[in-house]
């Protein structure tokens, strides 16, 4: 049994250590280095120690070209995925939920990512060999609670009171743009 940790450094050694290509760049040969719940459980670590995603993701994106930008949203909506469902799904699959996160901006998906890190990512203790060790695990309680995302949907709402319903639901599409990227 594999059991993965936070990285035990500062705040801001710690981004140095995410902010890499690992975790940011899905078609890397870097991003097989780690698990997925190796990664979730690191970038979980960040933000209980109080980092920013923001800022570690817009220094990442910094002077890279585009493709490396657009993995960016496509990772952090693969770590979303992943931390609502349980599962790693690929982000073009058609679903009512995956809908919902494409209509998000890049603040409010980063907002999300945190949110959901903090809620799922935490210490336990396992008795191994007869021992109590402290564990760190992705919790699988309460899966598919969209709590988090429809809190930050009606938070935009209220700040964009002018955007029309059928507007918010064509940003959707937005994802099929080869053009678009949020970084």
């Amino acid at each position: 049994m594999f059991t993965f940790s936070p990285f035990n450094f500062e705040v801001e050694e710690y981004s140095d250590y995410i902010a890499r290509r690992e975790y940011w760049d899905s078609f890397a040969r870097e991003w097989r280095n780690s698990p997925m719940e190796a990664k979730l459980i690191r970038l979980g670590g960040f933000v209980l120690k109080g980092g920013n995603l923001n800022d570690v993701l817009e220094r990442y994106a910094e002077g890279r070209d585009f493709t490396y930008r657009y993995q960016v949203q496509s990772c952090v909506l693969t770590y979303i995925i992943n931390l609502m469902s349980g599962e790693t799904l690929n982000i073009y699959t058609k679903s009512p939920t995956l809908d919902r996160l494409k209509r998000l901006d890049k603040e409010e998906l980063v907002l999300l990512l945190t949110r959901e890190l903090k809620r799922r990512v935490r210490q336990t203790y396992a008795f191994i060999k007869g021992d109590v060790e402290k564990h760190w695990e992705v919790s699988k309680e309460d899966l598919l609670n969209d709590d988090i995302l429809s809190e930050i949907e009606e938070e935009h709402w209220r700040n964009h009171p002018e955007e029309s319903f059928a507007w918010y639901l064509k940003r959707t599409s937005r994802w099929d743009d080869p053009n678009f990227c949020l970084w």
